[in-house]
């Protein structure tokens, strides 16, 4: 978060699998794959818990996440939503 508010270029990069494949996970993300870090967010969820959120974009352009806070989540609240400016 300290190198998103000095606006610094980030990466994230996916590791691979035990058996040292390259294949998609269950939820979208490709193993031993860079994805462009665009923004970072920590929020509070329903609960009342802190939640650390990255947005990532995929450089193919495929291969959505599907999982917990997907853009089809129903972890999205409407004040979260607008928030951090959901789209």
């Amino acid at each position: 978060m300290k190198f998103e508010r000095k606006n610094f270029a980030m990466h994230s990069l996916s590791t691979h699998n035990v058996k040292g494949d390259t294949v998609n996970n269950s939820e979208g993300i490709v193993q031993s794959h860079c994805y462009s870090l665009l923004d970072v967010h920590e929020v509070t969820d329903e609960d009342g818990g802190d939640v650390r959120l990255m947005k990532l974009r995929n450089p193919w352009g495929h291969k959505e996440w599907t999982g917990d806070w997907s853009d089809s989540s129903d972890m999205w609240t409407d004040e979260l939503k607008e928030q951090l400016k959901f789209e």
